[in-house]
């Protein structure tokens, strides 16, 4: 997935989790889209969905699987991928 892409699904993910997120997530979420840290915004935001049980439309959670597929070798791949697989999907 290209850099834009990754920074484009990190800010729809945040409009969607955005309401639900206490006051510090958002700043960091924030803060690490600004600086390119796409993986810990992205992070926080599917955690948080996946926290407040948020359902997520199809298209977006196969652009996350997309996302994911780039970090097979991470540390954090196998905990993001049990994330993605707890996502509420909308029918």
């Amino acid at each position: 997935m290209e850099d834009w892409a990754a920074t484009d699904l990190a800010w729809q993910l945040a409009e969607l989790a955005g309401p639900h997120l206490p006051d510090s997530d958002r700043t960091h979420v924030f803060l690490a889209v600004g600086a390119s840290d796409i993986l810990a915004a992205i992070d926080i935001l599917i955690r948080s969905i996946v926290a407040e049980d948020i359902c997520v439309p199809r298209p977006l959670v196969a652009d996350i699987a997309d996302w994911l597929s780039a970090y097979r070798s991470h540390d954090d791949a196998a905990r993001l991928l049990e994330l993605l697989k707890a996502i509420k999907r909308e029918n």
